[in-house]
């Protein structure tokens, strides 16, 4: 062999080490100027010396994994953040001198008619999933997931016509409902 071909080898070996560091571009860049490296070589052998058109290609290499590295670097998506708002962290009770209203207030259940027309309008408004395919006689779609349709429909005329909303509130108004503000002891 000859220095020359030694010499190229080492520097093919060199640039592909320096591509390996710098990233799965820079080793895509690498693989092309392999391949067309013994295509030019060829046709510009006369015109220009082999290690100017290396330093070439390798200079573009570099550009190339720079600018991959730096969209890498400052256009990764980051992580939300999420912030937890508690005041108090740890065995400490509140002090006394706290704002929080810790009173226990009583409450009625209240819909308005708007909230009910607007339900059952949506409720009205539903699209079902088509029947079973039959084929010769036999349902193709054996499938037991979910709900059957038959019991969907049945469901979808009971909320529509049937269902007395008035009387529910009434019947959950029976009850006491009270709305306190509970304050809880975070321990790490």
């Amino acid at each position: 062999m000859s220095s020359f071909i030694k010499r190229r080898k080492l520097r093919l070996i060199e640039i592909n080490n320096f591509a390996l560091g710098l990233g799965a571009a820079a080793k895509l860049i690498y693989k092309w100027h392999k391949r067309t490296l013994t295509r030019i070589q060829s046709k510009l052998s006369s015109q220009m010396n082999l290690s100017q058109l290396n330093r070439i290609i390798a200079v573009f290499v570099l550009i190339f994994a720079v600018i991959y590295g730096w969209k890498a670097l400052f256009e990764a998506r980051c992580l939300p953040c999420y912030t937890v708002d508690v005041k108090y962290v740890g065995p400490v009770f509140p002090q006394s001198d706290d704002t929080e209203d810790f009173s226990i207030k009583p409450f009625k259940v209240s819909i308005e008619r708007s909230q009910v027309d607007d339900m059952i309008n949506r409720v009205s408004k539903t699209r079902f999933y088509e029947l079973q395919i039959i084929i010769d006689g036999r349902n193709v779609n054996k499938s037991t997931y979910g709900f059957n349709r038959q019991t969907v429909g049945s469901i979808h005329d009971y909320l529509i016509n049937i269902y007395n909303w008035r009387k529910t509130i009434q019947e959950l108004n029976n009850f006491d409902h009270y709305k306190t503000n509970i304050a809880v002891r975070w321990f790490f």
